[in-house]
Parts: C-alpha cells; sequence; structure tokens
C-alpha cells in the first residue's frame, strides 16, 4: 500500500508539471546562480529570516521567499489528514494550489523496512549528476523534463532512511537553479524522524 502510495505521489507530480502557469518574476534575481565563493548554504543563510516545518517524519528549515505546507494524505476519507511522508516546499507562493504555478521542491521520506519508488522512467532527457554529500545524506540524481519543465531529481541517503527531492527548476520564463544558494541550504537543512512503528 505505501509502495503504491509513493508510486502516486510521484506520478502526481509529474502530471503537475503539465498544468503550470509561470509565477511573477519577483524574487527571481534574488537568488539566480551557482553559490559560488567558499561561503556555504548555511552561512550565506545566516542572516535570512527562516520558518521550521515538522511533518513529524520530516523537518525542513524553509528560507524567506519560500513556504513548507504539508501534504493531504491522498488515501485518507478525512480532508484534513496529512501525510508525514511528503513535505511541499514552494517558492514565491503561499498555499497548496501555488504549487501548480511556481517553482516547487516536493520531498519524499521513506523510513527504513520501505522503499522509495523512484520515477526516472517517467522523464524525459534524464542525465545523471555528480553524486554528492549533504546533511547526513548520500545523495544521486539527475536532471530531466516534462513536458519543456525541466526538474532535478535527487535521491538520498542514510543508513536505512531514504530521502527524494523533486525540484521543479524550469516553469516558463521563471527558473531556479539546483546551485542556488536557497536551494542548497534548504537540501542542507532537511531532518527525517522515522515513526516508533513501520509498516511491512
Amino acid at each position: 500500500m505505501r509502495k503504491m502510495k509513493r508510486f502516486a505521489a510521484l506520478a502526481l507530480t509529474v502530471v503537475m508539471g503539465l498544468s503550470l502557469v509561470a509565477c511573477g518574476k519577483d524574487d527571481d534575481k534574488k537568488d539566480s546562480g551557482s553559490n559560488g565563493g567558499n561561503e556555504t548554504a548555511t552561512e550565506a543563510q545566516a542572516e535570512v529570516k527562516t520558518t521550521v516545518v515538522d511533518t513529524g517524519e520530516i523537518k525542513a528549515v524553509v528560507p524567506e521567499g519560500w513556504t513548507g505546507l504539508q501534504v493531504h494524505d491522498m488515501f485518507s476519507d478525512d480532508p484534513e489528514a496529512k501525510d508525514p511522508e511528503q513535505l511541499q516546499i514552494i517558492k514565491g507562493g503561499t498555499t497548496a494550489e501555488d504549487a501548480w504555478k511556481c517553482n516547487f521542491i516536493q520531498v519524499y521520506y521513506s523510513a527504513p523496512g520501505k522503499e522509495l519508488a523512484s520515477a526516472k522512467d517517467f522523464y524525459e532527457d534524464a542525465k545523471d549528476i555528480e553524486p554528492f554529500e549533504k546533511g547526513g545524506y548520500s545523495w544521486t540524481g539527475y536532471t530531466c523534463s516534462s513536458m519543456g519543465y525541466e526538474y532535478t531529481i535527487i535521491e538520498g541517503k542514510k543508513g536505512e532512511e531514504s530521502l527524494q527531492l523533486s525540484i521543479l527548476t524550469k516553469n516558463g520564463e521563471q527558473t531556479i537553479s539546483f546551485d542556488d544558494t536557497d536551494v542548497q541550504f534548504i537540501i542542507e537543512n532537511i531532518t527525517t524522524t522515522p515513526p516508533a512503528t513501520t509498516e511491512k
């Protein structure tokens, strides 16, 4: 059930890319380009206001200009139910509806004993990126596209825990870069808490 849930959530992310409409560009000029020099993402964000979003299993430190939102549990009959294994971080938006028109980072968590499904086969032009270490995780990933929208998708491992981040980097004329300081800050400052019990 959980594997099917993860697969459906990943498919939904792909479908979202098909309906995206460009957001305003007010925030684009703040953090375009890569993280140059010797300054780390954490140091660069030291003076920036942040908020903490905690699903119970995923905790993220979100810089100003981004909003972290818990994701509805699509397999629950309760319209207020949230999925602790997912988190959406939207740039320049403040509601779940904004995810359809803005750049975002979709976070998926897989606790020990669970398998994280890959969506690589759903995308076009998938190209592997160099593995890297950040935030206690060992990351691999790829750049890809779907219907003209561009993504960077990274998968992190820490022991038996897994994270997958789907980063929408191009939405119409609005772009963000995987190397942007705020994107790197978000990646570096995601922490996880395995549930007390996991499904078999």
